[in-house]
């Protein structure tokens, strides 16, 4: 069973799934904007997003499936809990009550190696209660820009994998709490820098990801209480020092709050971090080692 979305103008408000398929769900283009009571879009086996704009303005968890795969278009997510949420009904891994993977010896979250979500392309925002970017599995991401606004509550992270996040191309901002934050995974070929900050900052503040020489590399203004920030572009370079201000002014550029412009004078620095430092979240917050860690959102049959 399938649901395809080729062109034309979509506009739901419902109590339980916006658009729900058994099967696949691809959205080739066209306009979509809903809202749900429970899942914005979810397809039990793969949804695919290739093309058009979909906007889901409310929502429990904005896109579930085993497999995501977002190569095009733009897409905006508002959720109570998950922005993404990759978890197959059928997962190898054992899962507990909630749904979510079962802990495994050592406290180690299983992995499900049926859930994966992988961006290729496009843009993607995600406004989350919950965890931005969540998959029970893996994650890929090997072009686009993804713009995460993640959780106020330290149960969650901005993103949250089990098996592996390698990232090789396009450019990714995710900012949240610092209890169960992670950065991608070392098996990534672009590189990547997460900071841990001493003290909340407020809704509203603008932050700088400056590199050795002082140079601003990326501007983004937060739309809500952060204490994790994670970026990654082709600009980040592995093993080099680079610090995070807080302060000064976004670029007239910015999208989604995201900006190349963005004037530092006057910011004050909360932080340096080297990149490629490979940090998993495990209620311990940033500055640990490892592949990954966490749990995924709910998943039902």
């Amino acid at each position: 069973m399938s649901v395809v979305v080729g062109g034309g103008t979509l506009l739901v408000d419902a109590a339980d799934d916006a658009v729900h398929s058994a099967g696949v769900v691809s959205v080739t283009d066209g306009v979509l904007t809903l809202a749900s009571g429970d899942d914005g879009i979810h397809a039990d086996n793969a949804l695919q997003i290739t093309g058009g704009a979909v906007e889901i303005t409310d929502s429990y968890e904005g896109l579930e499936a085993a497999q995501i795969t977002v190569a095009g278009g733009d897409v905006s997510v508002v959720a109570v809990d998950d922005g993404l949420n990759a978890a197959s009904s059928t997962e190898d891994a054992t899962e507990d009550t909630s749904g979510d993977a079962a802990a495994g010896p050592g406290g180690e979250m299983a992995t499900d190696a049926n859930a994966l979500v992988t961006i290729a392309g496009g843009t993607l925002l995600v406004d989350a209660q919950g965890d931005g970017l969540d998959s029970n599995g893996s994650m890929v991401m090997t072009g686009g820009t993804v713009v995460v606004s993640g959780p106020t509550n330290a149960g969650n992270g901005a993103l949250d994998y089990n098996g592996t996040f390698e990232i090789s191309g396009g450019e990714l901002i995710a900012v949240g709490s610092s209890g169960m934050a992670q950065t991608p995974s070392d098996g990534s070929t672009q590189s990547f820098v997460g900071f841990t900050l001493s003290s909340t900052q407020g809704d509203g503040s603008v932050v700088h990801v400056l590199d050795a020489d002082g140079t601003v590399v990326a501007s983004f203004e937060a739309t809500k209480e952060f204490s994790s920030v994670v970026y990654s572009s082709a600009d980040i370079t592995s093993g080099e020092e680079y610090t995070l201000t807080v302060g000064g002014t976004v670029g007239d550029d910015a999208v989604h709050g995201l900006s190349h412009s963005g004037d530092a004078d006057g910011a004050t620095s909360v932080g340096t971090a080297t990149a490629g430092t490979v940090i998993a979240g495990m209620g311990g917050g940033m500055g640990g080692a490892g592949g990954g860690a966490g749990g995924g959102g709910r998943q039902r049959p």
